[in-house]
Order: structure tokens, then sequence, then C-alpha cells
């Protein structure tokens, strides 16, 4: 009982933040259709956990709530918040109220045309702002259909400026402005307290090469939803675009300590850059078959003499989650029957990945110079 007492009582703070009523005249009592009305903010601001939780606490106040019930069974669409025909079917159509019943029929139309049913429903109930929001997302000229509707719901404006502000920064359907972009999307977080406008935000910062202030808004975003989320795994990836120097520099040092310890016969110092979720694969300068690598062996053939690596260059992917050097390697071995002295001089290019926090090399190739030879074939 105190557990929801307390759940009530975190749901009703979050409930005086509702600006009005998106779904007007609902099935629920007056405290449960407040939570209801914000979930549904949460759930056109696509955060969907935020508008799951908020149905669920709603349900908590009034279990005939039919918002917080058809909230639940529209984010079921893709399967992630359960079976979404099941749920429509366990509602009592009847009970609820008549707006509630025009989306019931919307989740329940069968008939393949989703923009047409949507269209129809904004014609039939114009001062609802859920509908005319969701006609005008598949409206033929999305960006001008959302700037109207901005206009004419002021208050539930947060999803059409976020969109908007899309438009502008990739110039879908307008002018590509990122000034405007960034102007608009600051509208939808003065509209709307919820994470996603930082997101969007973040990702208008990062599309401009921003990435501190990409970084700065995502955590922003990350606030609200810590954890295993997308906030979380954009928030690292600014976070790397922001340290790129160092991060190039790490690779280096990785790559010049790997070569150290394979000439060192380092087994352990070799294990450390091994990745666990695959096989590397080594493509050495025998120029014999690629090989794939589980864990360091230990050279018994030749002993080298010096082996130094150079001109490292570093370049990492979009995500900075990996990376591709190249760079030159120049050496002596001896071999260990004959006692053979060889020139050893090489190109190598090499893929790194982030794994689990941790650079591990996943690919690497090197193949002989001209002027040296690469490793002798056994």
């Amino acid at each position: 009982m105190k557990t929801v007492i307390m759940t009530a009582a975190v749901c009703l703070l979050f409930a005086t933040t509702a600006f009005g009523q998106w779904l007007p005249e609902k099935s629920c009592n007056a405290m449960a259709s407040e939570i209801a009305d914000q979930a549904v903010a949460h759930m056109v601001n696509l955060e969907s956990p935020f508008a799951v939780g908020m149905a669920d606490a709603a349900l908590m106040i009034d279990e005939n709530c039919g918002t917080a019930k058809l909230i639940k069974a529209n984010l079921s669409l893709g399967g992630q918040f359960g079976n979404q025909q099941e749920q429509l079917d366990m509602m009592d159509v009847d009970a609820l109220s008549e707006s509630e019943k025009a989306w019931h029929s919307l989740l329940s139309d069968d008939s393949g045309d989703w923009a047409a049913a949507r269209k129809a429903l904004a014609e039939e109930y114009p001062n609802v702002p859920l509908f005319q929001f969701w006609a005008a997302m598949v409206d033929d000229d999305q960006a001008e259909a959302m700037q109207e509707y901005a206009d004419n719901f002021p208050e539930y404006a947060s999803p059409a400026y976020n969109m908007l502000s899309y438009a502008y920064a990739r110039g879908d359907g307008v002018e590509q402005d990122m000034d405007m972009a960034m102007e608009i999307v600051e509208k939808a977080i003065a509209a709307h307290d919820g994470p996603n406008a930082y997101d969007s935000r973040a990702e208008h910062y990062a599309a401009a090469g921003d990435y501190d202030n990409a970084f700065s808004s995502q955590l922003q975003a990350l606030n609200y939803a810590a954890g295993p989320s997308a906030y979380q795994q954009y928030a690292g990836i600014y976070w790397r675009h922001t340290n790129k120097e160092a991060l190039s520099d790490s690779i280096k040092s990785y790559t010049r300590q790997r070569i150290h310890s394979t000439m060192m016969n380092d087994l352990e110092g070799q294990a450390k850059f091994q990745p666990e979720s695959v096989s590397m694969i080594a493509c050495n300068s025998d120029m014999g078959p690629c090989e794939l690598v589980d864990e360091p062996t230990e050279n018994e053939y030749f002993t080298w003499n010096s082996w130094d690596v150079g001109d490292i260059n570093v370049q990492f992917n979009e995500q900075m989650n990996m990376a591709i050097t190249t760079f030159t390697s120049t050496g002596n071995y001896t071999m260990n029957e004959s006692g053979e002295e060889v020139d050893y001089h090489t190109r190598a290019s090499e893929v790194w990945q982030l794994e689990m926090g941790s650079w591990v090399l996943v690919h690497s190739n090197f193949a002989p110079m001209p002027d040296g030879a690469g490793l002798p074939r056994m």
C-alpha cells in the first residue's frame, strides 16, 4: 500500500506539469486524466518508456482509464510493450469516451491506408490536438502542415516544433537553415518537459560539427533517462568526438605497445588487445592466407632484433567506435635455425573496435615494402 501511495504522489508531481488536454473528455477520473494526458505528451514526443510508465500510473489510480489503455496499445505497435491486438480486444469499448472510441477505431482500422484514416479522424474531430497532430504527420507537405498545426495549437506544439527543426536541419520541404533549426528546437524544449527535444538539439549540434554543445545537450536528455538508452549511446558518441585527439593518441600508443609485445614474445601483453566477441583476422606479411586468431601464440622460428613503427595515421567512423590505422614498420630479425639476419620493412593497416569500453584489434594486415622483407613463411 505504501508503494502505491508513493507512486501516486510521484505521478501527481508529474501531472502538475500537464499543460492541457491532448485528448479531451477521457473515461478517467480527474487525477488519472491529468496523468494520462501528460502520458500522451510523452508519447507524441517519442518518449515511449515515459508514456507507458505514466499510463501505468494512471491505471493504478483509475483502472478504467481508457486513455491510459489506448496509450499502451498504441505504443505496442512494434511489439515492445505487448501485443496490440490483444490489448484492443480486452478493452470495454462501450465504456470509452467518444474521443477514446475514435482512437480505438483508428488502431483497429485494417484498411491499410493509415494516412487516410488519420486525416478522416482529424476532419471529424477538428478540436482534438492529438488527432490534428497525427494528420499533420501524414500530410504531403509535412513541414507546412506542422507549422500550421503549431500555429493552431501552440500549447501542444512541442512534437511539431521538433519535426520542423529536423526539416530545417536537413532541408526537407524547406530551405536548409541550421540557425532556424536551432531556434525551433528551443521552442520544442520550452513547450514540453522531456528528453527528446534535448536529444534532437544535440543531433543538430553534431550535424554542425559542434560536439562540445552536442555532448552538453545530450547530457540533459540523459538526465531524464539514465541507463541503457539511446540517449546514453549518443552521449558516448559525442563525448568521443570531443576527445578525438586524445583517443587517436591512445590508439597510436596501443599500436606501439602491441608491436613491442609481439617483438618480445609477450603473450600477456598481446592478449590485452584481443577481442572477446569475435576472432581477430590476421593477414601477415608472409603473404600467406589470412588467419582467424583467438589468442596469441609464441613465435619459435625467429628472434626480433628491432621493430619500430612510424607514420601512424588514425581515422574514426562517425560513431567513433571503430578506428582504422595505417602505418609503416621497420626492423630486423634473425632466423633461429640458420642465424640469417633479415631486414624487415612493411606497410600495415589495422582495424580497432571499441568493445565494453576498451579498444581491441579486430583486423590486421601487413605487406612487405620493396626495400625489405616481411615475415618468413612457415
